[in-house]
């Protein structure tokens, strides 16, 4: 009976080998691919003018939105950031919200014809559609992070009647003018053409710039 005990044992522990074995091959070779995708890119970024204070405060506001959520919350939130790294593919698919500005792929992938034609991207490889995953693992990365939350933060201004015509000093002055650009930043509540209609930050964004202000 003991001796069937430890052969049975036995194969268990050969099985969890395995099977961690086949996983750790697995992991290295998605990271193998995800390397040799990443050299296939050759691209500069430009920074759109958008002052460094005005991102800053749209970070700050975010990040203090999600400190005051649930622990749940907090922890699913970490868990998208780290499961990016692994598997930016699914997190790019679900459009989950990721990085230091959460920022979502799919916002960001519909804006990059735009980044291109304003001369804030240039890329020097033909652009793959298999590839726009990739946004959601350099949403992780502080530096094009940053540069995709200015892209979208100066598109705004552009699709807005008055903030276009407004230079972004006069923006940077009015703290109410930041905060209708957040209230379109978090997504307008999906009524772009009441956000357009106004300078009026919607209440969220005023309720969120109350402990940065």
């Amino acid at each position: 009976m003991e001796k069937i005990l430890i052969i049975e044992l036995s194969f268990l522990a050969l099985g969890i080998l395995f099977a961690s074995l086949l996983i750790l091959i697995l992991i290295l070779w998605k990271l193998s691919h995800r390397i040799s995708q990443l050299t296939q890119l050759d691209y500069d970024i430009v920074m759109p003018p958008v002052p460094n204070s005005v991102i800053e405060k749209i970070r700050i506001a975010e990040a203090n939105y999600y400190s005051q959520t649930s622990r749940l919350r907090r922890w699913m939130e970490r868990g998208q950031d780290i499961f990016t790294l692994l598997f930016p593919r699914i997190i790019n698919r679900l459009n989950f919200s990721v990085g230091r500005m959460r920022m979502k792929p799919h916002t960001i992938e519909k804006l990059i014809p735009w980044a291109i034609e304003q001369g804030y991207l240039k890329l020097y490889t033909p652009q793959k559609k298999n590839q726009s995953f990739l946004l959601a693992y350099f949403a992780m990365q502080p530096l094009i992070s940053r540069w995709q939350a200015s892209v979208v933060i100066e598109h705004l201004r552009e699709q807005h009647p008055q903030l276009k015509s407004m230079s972004w000093d006069d923006i940077e002055r009015d703290s109410q003018l930041i905060q209708k650009i957040y209230s379109g930043y978090m997504g307008a509540g999906n009524d772009w053409k009441a956000w357009k209609s106004s300078l009026i930050p919607g209440p969220e964004a005023v309720r969120r710039f109350k402990k940065i202000n």
